[in-house]
Formats: structure tokens, C-alpha cells, sequence
């Protein structure tokens, strides 16, 4: 170099000194290049090799290469980073090299994905706590959460509606009939997804567009055999009420004890009915002379 050698020569193949010293893996030999100011000519030849070596999850070559210039953010055509591409193979190393040399945790490909959503593919917890605490999140529009969300709780999955609610996902979001995850869960008698969705701050009295929460759900769910009596318990414990309009409570009770349907009854003064509304019901009953059936006799029939 003392004798005025150009580091920036470029040979017959479009390659300069810097591109031969990161293709061979000469440290120390890029890195005096770097400090010279050489440049590269084959940009985009070193962007394919760095993607590569995210990847296969290459750490010491991502970390040279980062060393020697390469853009911690670097994407190829369809926008897919090296961090998607080491969370997608699983590469917990190569994440945290690209998350600490400043790689963009929310940068998004040209198909709406990113480094979370490859994460929460995988079902790789670790790797969803470690893009959030970048600062990665899941802003979906609410159609898209409530259906993804309505989705898990209908298949049960507790631990992906907890990596998404993790994600930065809105636990509370309705569909078009605002519907919540949480009318999903109850409605299909899965305690352990409504469980994750409590945990994630759910609104357990959130009403849809005909005025149900989660509790009366969870009331039809046992009474049509779908769950145990249990989960109106967890409901009940998380403050959850039936939201009903007090004719039309009474107007379900009543037609209960017209059906001598004992056990149904029971299941609503489980779910927080006031038994006085019960007891007007029994009024009636009694005064068209219909017979009172016990939970022990009566069937699940007549409540709609």
C-alpha cells in the first residue's frame, strides 16, 4: 500500500480486493481494507452470500461480514431479511448477532411476513420474547387479529394464542359480528385456550352484536355437553357475568321449569342468575300448573 497500490482495482471478473478477502474469510486482511476505505464491486454478490450464511445460521461469518460493511438489514428481492431468514431457520446465535448489530426487528417482506411471524411459525417462544424486547410487534388490522385469534381458540391452542398476545396481538379484537377469541373458547368449551386469553387480559364481559359474553357461552357449552361445569367456574373466577337483560333471563328460566329442565337451571344459578328471577319463574310455572323437574331428571332441551 506504501507503494501507491489501488485497493479499489477491480480484476477482469468485476471483483476487488475487499469482495476476495470476505470471500475467502480473510479477517484480518478485510478489515485493513475497511479501515483503508476499499470498497466492494460485487454488492450484491456479498448481500446473497451474507443471507446465505443467515440462513444455515453461520454466526462467525454473518459477524465478519457485518464487521467489513454489510448491512445488518440486508434483504434480497421479495424484501426477506437475513433476520427472517435466521428466525425461520431457527438460529437463536444468528438472531441475536443480527438483533445486536441494529438489523430492523419489524421490517416486513413483500408478503406482509416478518422475523415475529417466522417466529411464531416455528412455535419458537424464545425467539418471540427476543424479537419483542427489540422491539418487534404484531400490528394487524383488527379483522386479521380477531380472525387468527378466533381461530387458535377454536382449535384450543392455549400456547399460540400466548405467543400471540406475546406478539403484540389485541386479545380484544372482534370480527363483524364482534365476536371475541373469548365467545370462541367458551362456546367450544376450551377452558385452556379461554385460560391463555384471561392471561392475556381478555375482557371476559366483552358482548357480541346479539349481546352474549363468554359466560352464557360457557352455560350452553356445558348444557349441550361440549365442556365440564368447570368452565363456567373460570369464568365466574375471572368476574365474568351472563349480561343478559333481566326479561330475557327470566324468559330462558321460565321456559326451563316449563321443560322440567332442573339441570339447566342449575347451570345458570352457577353462572351468577339471581335466584330470584328463578323464583318468579317457579311462580309461573306453578300457576299454568307445570311440574318442576330436579337436575337430576331433567334434560337440556327448550333453552335455545
Amino acid at each position: 500500500m506504501e507503494g501507491g497500490a489501488d485497493i479499489d482495482a477491480v480484476d477482469r471478473f468485476g471483483s476487488q480486493p475487499l469482495d476476495e478477502a470476505v470471500r475467502v474469510g480473510a479477517t484480518a486482511v478485510a478489515a485493513f481494507l475497511t479501515d483503508l476505505g476499499a470498497g466492494t464491486a460485487k454488492a450484491e454478490e456479498r448481500t446473497a452470500q451474507f443471507l446465505n450464511a443467515c440462513s444455515v445460521g453461520d454466526t462467525d461469518l454473518i459477524r465478519f461480514m457485518l464487521a467489513n460493511g454489510q448491512p445488518p438489514g440486508s434483504a434480497d428481492y421479495d424484501a426477506r431479511s437475513g433476520l427472517m431468514l435466521a428466525v425461520g431457520g431457527g438460529h437463536f446465535s444468528a438472531v441475536t448477532t443480527l438483533l445486536g448489530a441494529g438489523a430492523p426487528p419489524d421490517a416486513a417482506d413483500a408478503f406482509g411476513g416478518s422475523a415475529l411471524t417466522e417466529a411464531i411459525k416455528l412455535r419458537r417462544r424464545d425467539m418471540v420474547d427476543l424479537l419483542v424486547s427489540a422491539g418487534a410487534r404484531l400490528a394487524w388490522p383488527t379483522e386479521r387479529a380477531a380472525g387468527t385469534l378466533c381461530q387458535a381458540a377454536a382449535e384450543g391452542d392455549a400456547a399460540l394464542i400466548a405467543m400471540y398476545a406475546a406478539a403484540g396481538l389485541a386479545v380484544n379484537a372482534g370480527d363483524y359480528d364482534s365476536r371475541r377469541a373469548s365467545h370462541i373458547a367458551a362456546a367450544d368449551g376450551s377452558a385452556g385456550a379461554l385460560t391463555a386469553l384471561l392471561g392475556a387480559g381478555a375482557d371476559i364481559n366483552a358482548t357480541d352484536r346479539w349481546g352474549a359474553t363468554a359466560m352464557l357461552e360457557a352455560v350452553k357449552a356445558v348444557a349441550a355437553g361440549k365442556a365440564e361445569a368447570g368452565l363456567i367456574d373460570t369464568v365466574a373466577a375471572a368476574g365474568g357475568r351472563l349480561g343478559m337483560a333481566e326479561n330475557e333471563l327470566s324468559g330462558v328460566l321460565c321456559s326451563a321449569v316449563h321443560a322440567g329442565d332442573g339441570a339447566l337451571l342449575a347451570l345458570y344459578l352457577r353462572a351468577g342468575a339471581d335466584p330470584r328471577d328463578l323464583n318468579a319463574s317457579l311462580v309461573v310455572a306453578t300457576s299454568e300448573d307445570r311440574p318442576f323437574v330436579d337436575g337430576s331428571h331433567g334434560g337440556h332441551g327448550g333453552h335455545g
